[in-house]
């Protein structure tokens, strides 16, 4: 009876070992952001298994609290925003998705951010990327959805070009 019992254990223990690990997510150590804190996890196909819409996810980041998700659609794709809903069923926390419809705006956002970060940037070097980099950035960052009711991870405001602003405007010469 003892070696049922004990045979019983080790194959409940290989099984949990092996469910454990499958679900286990890569560690991305390029991230400058607090690692101890935060799991970078990259995905590159469709989040829902029969997608409604055509989008990429490029960067997922979940702390202890939320979610960031970063969302590459097709340039002109009408539906954002509800592509932003689909992926919020995915959110585990409260989170926030950013939407681009180019990749190189995406990059040079997380430039941007990881220069924020940095201790080593100087205003000069941030003044220099906003005047190289604002517009463009501005003109591909379709939307930005926060987080709204935090108690039942609530979907946020959604806010169409949120670059678009007067610096922007200023930038490009608009009145």
């Amino acid at each position: 009876m003892n070696k049922n019992i004990i045979v019983g254990f080790f194959v409940i223990l290989v099984f949990f070992i092996i469910l454990v690990s499958s679900s286990a997510k890569p560690y991305n150590p390029q991230d400058n952001t607090s690692q101890k804190q935060q799991e970078v996890v990259q995905e590159t196909a469709s989040v829902s298994t029969t997608p409604k819409y055509e989008y990429e996810i490029l960067e997922r980041i979940e702390d202890k609290m939320d979610e960031n998700i970063s969302v590459l659609i097709k340039p002109g794709e009408p539906n954002s925003e509800a592509i932003a809903e689909e992926v919020h069923k995915t959110c585990k926390k409260s989170c926030n998705i950013s939407i681009y419809d180019d990749k190189k705006a995406f990059e040079l956002d997380a430039q941007y951010t990881n220069m924020l970060g940095s201790y080593e940037t100087e205003q000069e070097d941030l003044t220099k990327w906003k005047e190289d980099n604002y517009v463009f950035v501005g003109d591909h960052l379709v939307a930005l959805v926060g987080y709204g009711d935090t108690e039942n991870w609530g979907y946020g405001p959604y806010t169409s070009y949120p670059m678009k602003d007067w610096y922007y405007k200023e930038l490009k010469g608009i009145e």
